[in-house]
This record gives structure tokens, C-alpha cells and sequence, in this order.
């Protein structure tokens, strides 16, 4: 705060309620089920790589 030029004077007040305090974060990996748009973008995805290594001329070895 002090290095964006915020004054000590609010400073001072945001340090006294942020001392001491905890917080958690709980992060969820995944997509939900019945969800439309993994499938498409899976569709996606694995049409690209079927084009790219039909251009390949020796295709995959």
C-alpha cells in the first residue's frame, strides 16, 4: 500500500483489522456433471489433432 502512495493515515487502520486474521480458500478442480461444454471442447480439440496429423504425410509412427 505504501509503494501505490496510499497515506499512512489509512495505512495504519487497515493493518489493525487485517492483524491477526485468517482466511481459506477451497479450490475445486474438475467440471460439474451434465455440464454441455466439456464435450464440445473435447470435440474441438481432438478434431485439430485429427486434421494436423492428416496433413502430416507420413502420419503417426
Amino acid at each position: 500500500m505504501e509503494k501505490a502512495g496510499i497515506p499512512e493515515k489509512l495505512i495504519r487502520p487497515t493493518r489493525i483489522c487485517v492483524k491477526g486474521s485468517k482466511s481459506r480458500a477451497r479450490v475445486k478442480t474438475g467440471i460439474k456433471q451434465g455440464d454441455c461444454l466439456p464435450p464440445l471442447l473435447f470435440n474441438l480439440a481432438l478434431e485439430k489433432a485429427i486434421n494436423r496429423v492428416a496433413e502430416m504425410e507420413t502420419g503417426l509412427q
